[in-house]
């Protein structure tokens, strides 16, 4: 078996305090990897460029979460570094392949219209699956929706809620 030699071993407190970071709401990439980077200091974070999207959104939002919320249950009942690094290790990548998935939904050239919506918030998944799980044909859809409410917010139009976290998703994409 290798050694890990860049892992640095917890205390329970460290621990806990980690672990609880990652209980609500999933953070930032670049927030679970700053806690990945606090165990294993040489850890590189992976690029979008890396990731390839398989299939619609629905199917995106269905793998997210049944992944995440195993993760999340991972990450609890992790005993030690390594264990709580893995994990964090997978959820930074399924928080990354959401991200890109929502992403692809927004176009360019929309997002100087949306200086508001930061990229620093969370990506509120739970509203997007409510909507989409509401919708026959969904992606079709979707696209409809978004493209709709992208133009009607150019015209000066309040953003919607919905809008959030695909624009968020696409920010956090073009900035890495």
């Amino acid at each position: 078996m290798a050694e890990k030699y860049h892992i640095k071993s917890l205390t329970v407190e460290e621990l806990f305090e980690l672990k609880s970071k990652f209980l609500r709401d999933i953070p930032h990439p670049k927030l679970i990897f700053k806690a990945i980077k606090s165990i294993d200091r040489d850890a590189a974070l992976p690029a979008y460029g890396d990731l390839n999207v398989e299939g619609d959104l629905s199917q995106v939002l269905e793998r997210y979460s049944k992944v995440v919320l195993e993760l999340k249950f991972r990450i609890t009942q992790s005993k030690s570094s390594e264990e709580l690094l893995a994990a964090l290790n997978e959820l930074l990548y399924e928080q990354m392949y959401l991200i890109l998935g929502l992403s692809a939904y927004v176009p360019d050239d929309i997002l100087p219209k949306f200086a508001d919506v930061k990229q620093s918030g969370a990506i509120d998944y739970y509203l997007v699956k409510k909507w989409q799980s509401t919708l026959e044909n969904a992606d079709n859809k979707i696209k409809d929706y978004l493209c709709t409410q992208f133009n009607a917010h150019k015209n000066g139009e309040e953003v919607k809620a919905l809008l959030v976290p695909f624009v968020r998703a696409k920010k956090i994409v073009q900035n890495g």
